[in-house]
């Protein structure tokens, strides 16, 4: 599992809960009955013009490692209503090692509050994205963060593709 996490500036009040959402999701999953082999990969992302656009860390099953990870971040930078969502996305489809066997259940958790900017040129856009993600079987869920209503729609479009 990947968790795709806005890191920018609108997260400020919201990161801590988004990341305490991702760890029980993680935790979760890592203690079920059928004690499934674990691993976890983390994307942060901002926006371009910030200190970083994605900051990836690869799959590992070492959760107390992706834990650290995860608390590390901390929300900054942004300014504008969309992110990277498109950049984050692609590269927690095309940068992670997943593990190629079919038993194997792929998924990228998105967390943020803004939609995606659909107006770089040089972007993958989301859609594409989680179009090869479902090709090869990656599922992709959307998670919300705030209440942000114009960006409700664009959450939920990503969720019904994925």
């Amino acid at each position: 599992m990947v968790f795709v996490l806005d890191t920018t500036g609108s997260m400020s009040g919201l990161i801590k809960a988004a990341k305490e959402k991702i760890w029980s999701i993680a935790s979760t999953m890592a203690q079920a009955e059928t004690a499934p082999e674990i691993q976890m990969g983390l994307v942060g992302y901002r926006d371009r013009g910030d200190q970083y656009i994605t900051k990836t860390t690869d799959l590992s099953e070492d959760l107390d490692s992706m834990y650290a990870k995860l608390m590390d971040f901390r929300a900054a930078g942004g300014g504008d209503g969309p992110e990277s969502v498109n950049q984050a996305l692609y590269e927690a489809v095309h940068k992670m090692s997943w593990s190629q066997g079919e038993d194997v259940y792929k998924v990228v958790f998105l967390v943020g509050d803004a939609p995606a900017h659909m107006d770089y040129q040089d972007d993958v856009k989301y859609p594409q994205t989680v179009k090869i993600a479902s090709h090869t079987g990656i599922v992709v869920k959307a998670i919300q963060s705030g209440n942000n209503r114009a960006a409700t729609k664009k959450w939920q479009r990503i969720a019904r593709l994925g």
